[in-house]
């Protein structure tokens, strides 16, 4: 028997890269993705710039505690109609209202019967809008007429921002906003990679095996070969697919910017008139800490990172996806041996979550040097600036899984790949491991 070659698996490698990367569905999903995340983040704002829909209310105010207050925004203009209520029932339509808004003289600590009439049900983003424009008003009424300043008042409710400091041999300033952020966004990309990548791998071998192809193949290369060469070379795809996703993404996001600039500044302001102004502020000022620190992000750890785990992170799973494809004869057969295979991917979610929370317990601390689940939490723990030990941990104890776990699979795969017409049982696995 010959021995393990790195020409045979090159040439696998080969096969499998180009098989992939020339199929309609490849082609069609690489350009696809990016042009309906660019539509995703661009259609709320031309549809409420094209909509159109703009609501004018008659206000007739009893109270005339809300005269000239209500403040109109995109799509909603109040104006102020002294006429009787019961007249401007019957003509509010030929007069272009959409509707009447009618508040009584009511007693500011108890606001009851305030009304709103028309032939057509309010929306429920109108009524919550509606609703708060009057609670405002009536809040700073309420202040008022207690003797207190509203601006002094409003001074009182202003919001608490914490700056956190990593301390070490440099203090340090941290952001548990945007690690938060990253870590989510790496470590579901991550669990994305592994479900689908390695389904494809298990699908491509089930189906090698299934048209009697790989009968043809094993007679050239050994069967370790042929496992490693598929798992790189479907691993590569997944990377030339990620690296155009990336360029296409920030492509079109620039030119829709640029193109719908007008659009998206009238949604921006569109949401701004609907929130309370002063929590805006709040917003902003968060907002623009976490843009300023992005930069100063560890973004040469973070990057590298990101790579090593999603490569051998596929790799390990895999290998062990593989190891499914080779023994299952129907796809009825695919769902029991694949879930043993899902579960720690599963498992690694929810660890991530509570990592996110606290990323220096001892949960996310194992879950990120536990092969299985590194992948997915040591991505979510790094932005949170861990110590640097436990990184290289995770590094050597991943390559050390995946080494254990291609072991295994070759010992699987070579036997279960040639198995045809029988049921394959976890029982008969493990003997496959003895020899």
């Amino acid at each position: 028997m010959k021995n393990i070659t790195c020409k045979n698996i090159l040439l696998i490698i080969k096969r499998e890269f180009k098989t992939r990367v020339m199929k309609k569905y490849f082609i069609i999903t690489t350009l696809l993705v990016p042009l309906l995340f660019g539509g995703l983040m661009i259609l709320p704002a031309i549809l409420t710039t094209m909509s159109g829909d703009k609501q004018r209310i008659a206000v007739v105010d009893d109270s005339h505690l809300f005269e000239g207050k209500l403040a109109d925004n995109k799509s909603l203009y109040f104006i102020t109609d002294n006429t009787q209520l019961e007249e401007l029932k019957k003509t509010y339509k030929s007069k272009n209202y959409t509707g009447i808004l009618y508040i009584p003289a009511i007693d500011i600590n108890n606001p009851n019967g305030i009304t709103y009439y028309s032939e057509n049900q309010l929306g429920l983003q109108t009524k919550q809008s509606i609703s708060s424009k009057l609670e405002d008003i009536l809040r700073k009424v309420r202040i008022k007429s207690a003797g207190y300043d509203t601006k002094i008042i409003e001074k009182l409710d202003e919001g608490i921002s914490i700056t956190d400091k990593v301390l070490g041999e440099e203090e340090k300033q941290g952001n548990s906003g945007l690690a938060s952020i990253l870590g989510y966004i790496s470590g579901f990309l991550i669990y994305i990679v592994l479900i689908f990548y390695g389904t494809s791998v298990m699908k491509g071998v089930a189906e090698e095996k299934t048209n009697r192809i790989i009968e043809v193949i094993i007679s050239t290369v050994k069967p370790i070969e042929l496992l490693m060469g598929k798992i790189i070379g479907i691993g590569l795809v997944g990377l030339t697919q990620f690296f155009i996703w990336f360029v296409l993404m920030l492509s079109i996001n620039m030119i829709l910017g640029l193109v719908f600039a007008d659009e998206i500044l009238q949604y921006q302001n569109t949401m701004m008139q609907g929130n309370d102004l002063s929590q805006m502020h709040i917003d902003s000022d968060e907002m623009g800490k976490m843009l300023t620190q992005v930069t100063q992000a560890n973004w040469a750890l973070i990057i590298p990172s990101f790579f090593f785990f999603f490569f051998m992170g596929y790799l390990l799973y895999a290998a062990m996806f593989a190891a499914v494809g080779s023994m299952v004869n129907e796809d009825s057969d695919t769902q029991s041996f694949t879930m043993p295979v899902i579960l720690p991917i599963i498992f690694s979610i929810f660890i991530m979550m509570r990592a996110i929370e606290q990323p220096n317990s001892g949960l996310a601390v194992f879950g990120s040097i536990f092969p299985l689940t590194s992948p997915v939490v040591m991505l979510a723990r790094i932005p949170f600036g861990i110590p640097s030990w436990q990184i290289v941990v995770s590094m050597i104890s991943l390559i050390i899984g995946f080494i254990f776990m291609t072991w295994v699979a070759s010992k699987i795969y070579r036997t279960g790949i040639l198995m045809y017409g029988k049921k394959i049982t976890f029982k008969e696995v493990i003997k496959w491991l003895k020899y």
